[in-house]
């Protein structure tokens, strides 16, 4: 069983990217918070059929590290007969939660093409 807490992702990318990531996070739902130490994080919060998204981004100069991952909450533990971990990433190689880690990568994928970065598979 392959299981991983996050996805991670580090790419060059010239410019800030904070105006892509806020007007990208508007149009998606997600909110966006930067915290004092300057790091991007975006969320996208419970819905009835969907556990949160987390997003957090670290820009140095041109150099940017992504984390994303699925916080699992109580209605995706009870449907996995709570064999979900606590917290997972996104790629599709990763054992169950097949229906939200589709819509997770749905979403990231289109900041990752806004940035120049190819889709998450």
């Amino acid at each position: 069983m392959v299981t991983r807490p996050k996805t991670i992702l580090d790419f060059n990318y010239k410019g800030n990217i904070l105006p892509i990531v806020e007007k990208w996070a508007y149009e998606t739902n997600f909110t966006v918070k930067i915290t004092e130490n300057g790091m991007i994080e975006c969320q996208r919060g419970i819905s009835s059929m969907m556990c949160p998204i987390f997003v957090q981004i670290n820009q140095s100069e041109e150099n940017v590290h992504l984390q994303i991952w699925l916080k699992i909450d109580i209605l995706t533990e009870l449907t996995s007969f709570f064999t979900a971990p606590p917290e997972s990433g996104i790629e599709s190689d990763i054992d169950g939660l097949n229906q939200e880690r589709d819509l997770a990568r749905h979403f990231i994928n289109k900041l990752l093409t806004r940035l120049g970065q190819p889709a998450i598979q």
